[in-house]
């Protein structure tokens, strides 16, 4: 399937879609998923990082956070798959590292539509808004630790783990 139908459909069908990922991804794949996540993510936090850049050039600002988006958040989230690894291998499953790499990066980039959405609510002006915000950002988190600890389990189903 298509990587949009697959991203709408991972959130009425998680494990199907999570375990077509899976079994027909390559690292490449995996590295895709993060990087148009992360840059993705980053378009959805414009708004926020406009409200928050302060006295700072709202260009410098913006190349700053893109540039530590596009070259250290790759390496948090390898060393977060590696956390995740292993974590699961205290649960008893056994899964292979690429597994859990995919499982990580598919999660955080299914989130980005939620954060683009986020990001549009930022401009809206109503009551209580900053409480919408964070409801929303627990619901986002929320969202992708299940998405990721679907997509482990689903790895650890998989017949060819190591």
């Amino acid at each position: 399937m298509s990587l949009v139908q697959d991203t709408f459909l991972t959130y009425s069908s998680p494990r199907k879609t999570i375990r077509s990922r899976l079994a027909s991804t390559s690292e490449a794949d995996a590295l895709i998923y993060l990087m148009m996540g992360l840059v993705f993510n980053f378009i959805g936090s414009i708004p926020l990082l406009l409200d928050s850049s302060g006295e700072i050039p709202i260009t410098a600002f913006l190349s700053a956070n893109f540039i530590g988006v596009v070259i250290f958040a790759p390496l948090l989230f390898y060393f977060i798959s590696v956390l995740g690894k292993f974590a699961v291998m205290i649960l008893g499953w056994r899964i292979r590292w690429i597994h859990s790499r995919i499982a990580l990066f598919w999660a955080f980039f299914i989130v980005f539509p939620l954060i683009m959405a986020k990001g549009m609510i930022t401009y809206v002006p109503m009551k209580h808004g900053e409480i919408l915000q964070d409801v929303f950002s627990i619901l986002i988190f929320a969202i992708f630790l299940t998405i990721w600890f679907l997509g482990l389990h689903e790895a650890n189903k998989l017949k060819d783990h190591i």
